[in-house]
Parts: C-alpha cells; structure tokens; sequence
C-alpha cells in the first residue's frame, strides 16, 4: 500500500457519526480505515502528519464528539501485512466481498472491493443489510441508482445479479475513483456509471431500484429526489439509519409517498426498504 512509515491513529467515535468522519479524513489525506471494535483505526502517510494536519484532525474529530486515544507509526515492512490481516472476506446474503488478495470460496457470488476505506468491504452492518436487501428485491433487467456510491459494492451486487445497468454518484473524488475501478475489476464497467457529485449529479430516470447507504441525515435531504427517480413499481432501500432513529425515518418515508415494505435490523443498524405509494 505504502513505502514510507504509517501514521496509525484510534478513535473512540460514536457509530452514528464514523461514515462522516472517515469522509472527512480521508479528504484530509488519510487512506485507510477499518474498525477495531468499538473503535475506528484511521492511517496516513507518517509524512503527512504534521502539526498543521494534528490540529486540523483534532478539530474534525472534537467537532463529532470523538477522540484520539492512541497514536502510533507502523514501519512499511509491517504495513502490508496489518492491512491485509485486517480486511477479511465477508459474506452477506448470496454474496461474498472479498479484497483482491484473496480467493473466496465456491458457492457465492464473489465481490473483488480494493479496500482504500473499509466502509464498502462488507464489515459495516449497513453494508450487509444493503447486499441482503438487494438479494431479496433486485431482478433481472433492472435499472439501478446507486447514491453515495462509495466503492461501488452495492451497485455491482446488483448487476452481479441480474441488473441491467447502474448509475452511480458520489460527492468524493476518490471515491469515484475507486468505484470505476471496482467496476472493472468485477467485470460490470460496460453497465455501470460513476458520477461525481451530488444528487443533481444523478439522472431523472425511472430507476427500478434505488439504494442508498449513507447517513440519516443525508438520506433525509435526499429522499424527495431519491423518491423523484424510482420508478411507479420500483423499490428504494435505505440504510445508515441507527435503530433510535426509525420513528423519524418511517416519517420522512410516509411523507414523501413511500409506504414501507420491508425493515431489518443487525447490531445498532436498520434498513428499509419501501415502495411508491
């Protein structure tokens, strides 16, 4: 990954708030996250790690109710070997997300994701309650809208299953970046789109499936454009939502002409999937 010493930082950061912060970081120049426990390890380039950076991190992270509660370098020998052992296969539904080094085993639809944040590998709750949404509800030939894309996972999941095409956007270059890449390294590039930006960014559609994985907050904002793009018989599936925030949620569904379907639960996390009223 690196040929230079790694600065390894460990957060205690509330769940509700790690997608947002590892968006933050890693525009700040950070390049790898994974979760150890209750906490988010987050590595940059030792150096990179100045004193300005420190204290602009700081910032970010107070700014979230978080903190630092250790601070290390990793020496480049070691580098590879750390983030390789940390970014493991997972199995989600019919599906099996594996980072290139590995060789998954037979009997799943395996998923290649270079994992340049572990956010989209499969370890996160919302990502797995996404590939089992999509297990359930996509088909065959259908039209797929994929927002905050991020590596692409779950867009390829659904052309990995039978979807026709998919259009996908993300506000972070690298992001896009990365998602063409795991386009291609999953053999889906010729059917798959990857905007940057927002939601204006996104076509008009009719989208026969609309997946969204990002944050309640975001999801909010979002959900009357989401809901502009599906199509009258499609399906929108959400998720980044903790279980303390379902009331608000079911609200905001109801109050944009979305009738719930279906809603599943892992550790703090809930998905929803709805239809057009």
């Amino acid at each position: 990954m690196v040929n230079e010493p790694t600065t390894a930082l460990t957060l205690e950061a509330p769940p509700e708030v790690r997608d947002v912060l590892v968006a933050e970081l890693a525009e700040a120049g950070f390049d790898g996250f994974t979760e150890e426990g209750d906490r988010l390890a987050a590595f940059v380039p030792k150096g990179a790690w100045t004193e300005r950076l420190r204290s602009g991190v700081l910032d970010r992270v107070r700014a979230h109710g978080a903190s630092i509660v250790s601070e290390r370098t990793i020496e480049p020998e070691n580098w590879n070997a750390l983030w390789e052992a940390s970014v493991t296969p997972v199995e989600a539904g019919p599906f099996v997300v594996h980072p290139p080094w590995t060789t998954p085993g037979q009997g799943r639809i395996a998923i290649g994701i270079e994992p340049k944040m572990s956010f989209g590998t499969g370890h996160h709750e919302t990502t797995r309650l996404m590939l089992g949404a999509i297990a359930r509800h996509v088909r065959k030939g259908m039209s797929v809208l994929d927002a905050g894309t991020g590596t692409g996972v779950l867009a390829i999941a659904a052309l990995r299953i039978g979807a026709s095409f998919a259009e996908a956007f993300d506000v972070e270059p690298w992001a896009v970046e990365n998602a063409v890449e795991n386009a291609g390294r999953n053999g889906v590039a010729d059917r798959m789109t990857v905007r940057q930006g927002g939601l204006d960014a996104a076509p008009a559609g009719p989208f026969d499936a609309v997946l969204a994985n990002i944050n309640r907050n975001v999801l909010l904002d979002m959900l009357p454009g989401l809901r502009a793009r599906l199509a009258a018989d499609g399906v929108i599936a959400l998720a980044g939502v903790l279980l303390q925030d379902r009331e608000v949620m079911l609200g905001a569904l109801e109050s944009v002409g979305l009738a719930l379907l279906e809603e599943e639960t892992e550790g703090d996390w809930l998905a929803l999937v709805a239809r057009r009223i």
